[in-house]
Order: C-alpha cells, then structure tokens, then sequence
C-alpha cells in the first residue's frame, strides 16, 4: 500500500473517529511523514528510517513531547497493518 493512499485512510478514520483537537495534534506527524514517505510503499519503509524520522521531528523537544510523538508515530505506522486489503475500496 502506498504511504499516501494510508495516510488518507487514517485522516478519515481520525475524522470521523477523533475528537478534532486530537486529530489536530497528529496533523503534524502525519504532515511530516508525507512529505518525506508519501510515494513510498509503506512496507518499504525500515525501521531506521521510521526513527531517523522521529529524531528529526523530536530534535530539540522536550521529554514529554518525544514520548507524545513517539505514540503518534506508533500509532502511524501500526494502524494501516490491520488495512491491508482495504485499499482496493479507496
């Protein structure tokens, strides 16, 4: 599956599912890993990438902050696994 075509299901999903604040919060992860990953497949993506990502994004964050992205992020890259197959409906 396509890194974007993912990301586009779980703006959706938060959409419908989060409340608007929370899916604020993660716009700027989301935002982010488009813009370096999005015409990617996300299965082609590896670990190191995915944590060179996140030092990029925490560089000067505080310890709270680290751990709140680092749970987005999580979250980013463990919901789509549970999508596969879902794509030919997009």
């Amino acid at each position: 599956m396509k890194t974007s075509t993912a990301l586009k299901m779980l703006r959706d999903y938060q959409k419908s599912n989060l409340k608007p604040n929370t899916a604020t919060s993660y716009r700027y992860v989301i935002d982010n890993f488009e813009d370096l990953f999005g015409e990617r497949d996300l299965a082609s993506i590896s670990s190191e990438e995915i944590f060179q990502f996140f030092e990029i994004i925490t560089e000067n964050n505080s310890k709270s902050t680290k751990r709140h992205r680092y749970s987005q992020l999580k979250a980013l890259v463990s919901l789509p696994e549970s999508w596969r197959g879902l794509e030919l409906m997009v």
